[in-house]
């Protein structure tokens, strides 16, 4: 056994119970790309039921396991990092893995701006309610909104330490990302710019937050910033978007 290495993250599913949820997200898809694949537990539980996947690996450590997977017909692993992807995004119509905690802000940050196929993540619990949290909670924030833009947000199974060796400290949770929409890769790149700056403002009135970022008045009444809907946001983005001609 490779001893999991803390730098990285690493928690390795052992649960039956996530090998079937992934499957009943993830079976019956044409090209899947699986985000940190390890000694390919979650691979051969889907390589029957998908019909191409390619795995990414950052721990060379893994290769001889990697090289028994490449015995399966329709399985490719590649060693690279998840976060800058040493393959095309848009190849592939659903993106999963049990992802290690410590990449998942960045990775999800990654995924809003590809903005395409299907997402099914098994991720920290608290991280998967706040990608769908409801304006004016606790857990609405940047990423909310950002994920929010072009996908629609499921929650599935919770799973406990247990489900993982060594077993983390916190409780781990499904959560499926259903593409809703094309935005324009102009108006993405704005709507971080906006959520980026008013969200350092959290609870400041949205109205003041907006004049201090971008210099322009809009009529936002009281609402403060972690009050204001997805689509609020998008009309301050095309805003921002027309002023400095994005």
């Amino acid at each position: 056994m490779i001893k999991p290495l803390k730098k990285l993250g690493q928690h390795f599913l052992r649960d039956r119970r996530a090998l079937t949820e992934f499957a009943r997200y993830v079976c019956g898809s044409f090209q899947a790309l699986e985000i940190g694949v390890g000694y390919g537990t979650i691979t051969l539980a889907l390589n029957d039921c998908v019909g191409y996947i390619v795995g990414i690996e950052i721990d060379s450590r893994f290769t001889p396991y990697l090289q028994n997977l490449q015995f399966q017909v329709n399985v490719d692993v590649v060693l690279g990092d998840a976060i800058s992807p040493p393959v095309r995004l848009d190849a592939f119509d659903v993106v999963y893995g049990a992802i290690p905690y410590n990449i998942t802000g960045p990775l999800l940050s990654m995924l809003a701006r590809w903005c395409g196929g299907k997402v099914v993540l098994l991720i920290q619990r608290e991280v998967a309610q706040r990608l769908a949290a409801n304006p004016g909670s606790n857990e609405y924030g940047r990423i909310t909104v950002l994920i929010s833009a072009c996908y629609n947000v499921k929650l599935g199974g919770i799973y406990g330490p247990k489900s993982f060796a060594p077993p983390p400290k916190v409780y781990s949770r499904f959560v499926v990302l259903e593409p809703k929409r094309r935005i324009d890769r102009k108006l993405l790149e704005c709507l971080e710019r906006v959520t980026q700056c008013l969200f350092s403002g959290r609870r400041k009135l949205a109205k003041k937050m907006v004049k201090k970022c971008f210099n322009f008045e809009i009529d936002l009444g009281d609402k403060r910033v972690y009050e204001l809907p997805l689509e609020v946001f998008l009309e301050i983005a095309r805003k921002v978007c027309v002023s400095s001609n994005v």
